[in-house]
């Protein structure tokens, strides 16, 4: 063979060499990233879809290979997966079917119980929230939110939990035969939570009181209104929390900074403890305790507060009855506030809703931006001597203006540039280098345009 022969046969050999390794580098990367990606995270024991993985129930589709993978949007109640699909988190739809007898029952008593969670992959964790079945549901329709109400409650403030987490809880022993209990691991660095719906055949425990003591295991009011301060949780601007007997309300982005050594730290006064009445799943105007709501909250009727014994006190319901009135309902927007999916602001005469995690972007202004547009103020009453001197009434002639603002959603000037500073939540817009790119997740400190990364390009 000739030298160039030789030399042919070289290059060849190497060229095949570079391709052999490359397919299985991207096969590394394939299997590595989906792997991460996958919705395999956690399962509740002697739950509904444990036992299809077991064989216990029947028909149950893919869930019964991966009981772990129940993911859905978290917040719930308040935001969560639609009702009707409480049981499947939207996602194996065949949990979701609801009769008396479709499911095997767990046979349990009223009184302490330890709920055991199997972790196949860890996530930093807010909460873990267990809810039952009311006395008088229906055990043939579809799962609610208003069959609901909650029992025991525990808060982990973003900590990794272990691959095996237990709860101490008390069940109702209020009830009896056969009830849901519906179980919600809601994730902390991601907008998502693990729902595990468990069937129980209830009895009474004779040994048990019909309602344990304040303060039992797993007591979701044992809290009070307010979380304490831990050194480990990050805090957002304008949360509250309690600490050495004072409430205090975070001015900006604070980890680690104790409350009363720190200027991030603003104090509001005196903290008693006052517990708070349990809240329904169905009641979306109660916020769980330490999400960040400061004083001022709307009570649920029956909450403990006692009315106002004044006699002008029959005026006050008109005021908060009419749904579409911003300034009496809900407070203004504010640049330098941030906002989470849910909250709802005024903003030139009308409401508008927060779709997701959102800070300086005004109402308004983004045809796909963060807020949606509620209702509009409802036309003023002529014999009312105080509009005229509402100072937004001259500002609505500068609303013609807003359309010519750019509203493209794939026009970076839309949006804040990216900072490698700033934290950032799955939803939140950027532009960097031109383009626009979105978040998938918790990031911060992590440049857009990687592979694999936490943003998604938009243009």
């Amino acid at each position: 063979m000739t030298a160039q022969g030789i030399r042919f046969n070289q290059s060849l050999t190497f060229k095949m060499l570079v391709v052999a390794i490359g397919t299985v580098l991207a096969t590394l990367l394939f299997f590595v990233f989906s792997t991460q990606s996958a919705s395999a995270h956690g399962n509740l024991m002697d739950s509904r879809a444990t036992l299809c993985y077991e064989g216990v129930n029947v028909n149950c589709g893919r869930v019964m290979y991966e009981p772990y993978s129940v993911e859905g949007r978290g917040d719930f109640p308040e935001v969560g997966v639609p009702d009707g699909e409480l049981a499947s988190a939207s996602l194996f739809l065949e949990l979701d079917e609801q009769s008396y007898d479709r499911w095997v029952k767990v046979d349990m008593q009223g009184g302490p119980f330890t709920f055991e969670w199997r972790i196949i992959a860890n996530h930093s964790t807010n909460n873990w929230k267990y809810y039952i079945t009311r006395v008088g549901w229906d055990p043939n329709a579809p799962l609610q939110r208003a069959d609901l109400e909650l029992f025991c409650s525990y808060y982990d403030y973003g900590q990794l939990p272990p691959n095996r987490v237990t709860n101490d809880c008390v069940i109702p022993n209020d009830r009896e035969g056969y009830h849901v209990i519906l179980a919600v691991w809601d994730i902390d660095d991601t907008m998502n939570a693990f729902y595990q719906a468990m069937d129980v055949n209830l009895s009474i425990n004779p040994n048990e009181p019909t309602h344990p003591e304040p303060g039992h295991a797993g007591d979701p009011d044992r809290f009070g209104e307010y979380h304490p301060w831990v050194d480990f949780r990050g805090y957002r601007a304008g949360e509250i929390i309690h600490h050495n007997g004072f409430l205090w309300e975070a001015l900006w982005y604070t980890t680690g900074d104790e409350p009363g050594q720190s200027t991030v730290w603003n104090q509001l006064g005196e903290y008693d403890g006052t517990p708070y009445e349990p809240r329904d799943p169905g009641d979306d105007n109660g916020h769980d305790p330490g999400d960040g709501h400061g004083p001022g909250d709307g009570h649920d009727p029956g909450d403990g507060h006692e009315p106002d014994p004044d006699p002008t006190e029959p005026e006050d319901p008109t005021e908060p009855e009419e749904p579409t009135d911003p300034g009496t309902d809900y407070p203004a927007w504010n640049s330098s506030t941030i906002y989470t999916g849910g909250e709802i602001v005024s903003y030139n005469g009308q409401l508008y809703q927060a779709q997701w995690w959102t800070q300086n972007q005004t109402p308004g202004t983004q045809q796909w931006g963060p807020w949606l547009l509620v209702s509009g103020q409802e036309p003023s009453d002529p014999t009312d001597p105080e509009e005229p001197s509402n100072p937004s009434e001259p500002e609505e002639p500068t609303e013609p203006e807003e359309p010519t603002e750019p509203s493209d959603p794939t026009e970076p000037g839309d949006y804040p540039a990216w900072s490698s500073s700033v934290v950032y939540t799955g939803g939140e817009i950027v532009s960097y280098g031109g383009q626009l790119y979105q978040a998938k997740w918790w990031t911060q400190n992590q440049q857009p345009g990687e592979m694999y990364g936490p943003w998604e390009l938009l243009n």
